[in-house]
């Protein structure tokens, strides 16, 4: 009798890691964006308490970026355009929050870092794809950040804008 209830204990707590598992939002599409939203949801909330210390700031930067390497890689290709646009205003969202409002963050500072790089590689991505529409969306969501936000990445920037210019002049037949 002990054995069967070791093994229903055993059976429960393996039941309780699957679904705690499950909840870390990197089993599917949809629970990895749902985990995100609950993520920028408390993040928001410890802000609006001024319960943020430095040592909350560092442990909400670990789980982004367990987020981004563990979920964003995973599902990537299966997001839409649409789904990356939001994941990326929402990002930054938390980087300036994360950051005090100052956007002078490791993406510029640190470009070395693999992390950052990423970052930056993902936002030009998405900036590639959308055009100046998502600019545009920006600007309502950081409205004071923006500019500092568009310092940052003005070296890309630029190097679009050379890549479209090039594009619209091209002769087609080429």
């Amino acid at each position: 009798m002990k054995t069967g209830h070791h093994l229903f204990l055993l059976g429960f707590v393996a039941l309780s890691l699957l679904a705690c598992k499950q909840e870390d939002g990197c089993t599917t599409k949809a629970g990895f964006l749902k985990s995100f939203d609950a993520f920028l949801v408390e993040f928001e909330e410890a802000d609006k308490a001024g319960a943020l210390t430095d040592e909350s700031k560092q442990a909400f930067e670990d789980r982004y970026k367990g987020l981004i390497n563990d979920c964003y890689k995973k599902f990537r290709p299966d997001l839409t355009l649409k789904e990356r646009q939001d994941f990326w205003k929402q990002s930054m969202k938390f980087m300036i929050g994360r950051f005090d409002g100052s956007i002078d963050l490791n993406i510029t500072d640190q470009m070395e870092d693999p992390f950052n790089q990423y970052l930056k590689d993902e936002v030009v991505a998405v900036v590639r794809e959308s055009g100046a529409g998502f600019l545009l969306s920006l600007q309502d969501l950081m409205k004071d950040d923006l500019p500092k936000l568009l310092e940052t990445f003005s070296g890309e920037f630029e190097k679009l804008g050379r890549e479209f210019l090039e594009n619209l002049f091209k002769d087609p037949k080429e």
